[in-house]
């Protein structure tokens, strides 16, 4: 829904004639910071997201995707929004066309920063799981810390460009006529800077052999898969355990993996 939400967001500045001429309309000689980077990265972010959530969904089946109340309750209202504004858009033309009024309460600019405000929320509410998860646990085994490292880069290297831009065009008000793109900067920044904390200094309680890049993580004398095993490796694991102890029957429970951050 995020990346939806952004790529429609970006598509729209970078493509549509009707949303740069409302721009400048509204924003006289400002140039629009939207730029090809931007739009490819909603795409390919949008494309992947979409991928991992059709093979949740194929592997696991549909009743695997639960919501929980609050997470419902945002998902609704996001839908709510998205579907309601263009209908108030549609009625404020036909109002303001009876009413000869050219300035419109309701309009396609503001649907846009609308969505782009929708994408700052759930990036904001995607990550807080993640930093409860490694409290509770006190550990974030299990969990590959590769991914906040690139996340981090990509933060300062966007935000960095916008600024470059601003600079270039003289012009720092630029900044709040894209805050998307500088807030989604700032909520990586700051989250991933968390997580790194967590990961380094406040958790850091593992031996010299540990890796968060195997398949197996190891923490202490325990081991921890980062997903369960097939059922066939469970069978033949009960199966060995059975004849090693001369029992009939064994019972394996598979561990769970720790890792809800995406």
């Amino acid at each position: 829904m995020g990346f939806g939400c952004y790529t429609a967001y970006n598509g729209s500045f970078f493509w549509s004639k009707t949303i740069e001429e409302e721009y400048k309309r509204r924003y006289p000689g400002a140039e629009i910071l939207v730029q090809s980077n931007d739009l490819a990265f909603a795409i390919h972010a949008l494309l992947m997201s979409s991928i991992t959530l059709f093979q949740i969904v194929y592997y696991d089946g549909i009743r695997s995707v639960k919501l929980k109340k609050p997470i419902l309750s945002a998902v609704i209202l996001i839908f709510g929004i998205c579907g309601i504004y263009p209908i108030l858009i549609v009625v404020d033309s036909y109002r303001g066309k009876y009413d000869n009024d050219s300035m419109h309460t309701f309009n396609w600019l503001n649907y846009l920063y609308l969505l782009s405000y929708c994408k700052i929320f759930i990036s904001l509410i995607k990550y807080i799981p993640q930093v409860i998860l490694n409290y509770r646990r006190k550990s974030t085994v299990g969990w590959s810390i590769w991914n906040i490292l690139l996340d981090l880069t990509g933060g300062v290297l966007s935000d960095l460009q916008l600024v470059l831009d601003c600079i270039n065009l003289h012009d720092f008000r630029a900044i709040t006529r894209n805050l998307a793109k500088f807030g989604l900067g700032w909520l990586s920044i700051i989250f991933d800077l968390i997580f790194l904390f967590q990961h380094y200094f406040l958790y850091n309680h593992r031996d010299n052999n540990d890796s968060s890049l195997d398949g197996d993580v190891t923490q202490g004398n325990q081991t921890e898969p980062l997903l369960p095993p097939a059922e066939s490796d469970i069978a033949d694991e009960s199966m060995e355990n059975a004849s090693d102890q001369g029992e009939e029957e064994s019972t394996f429970t598979a561990p769970q993996p720790e890792m809800i951050f995406v």
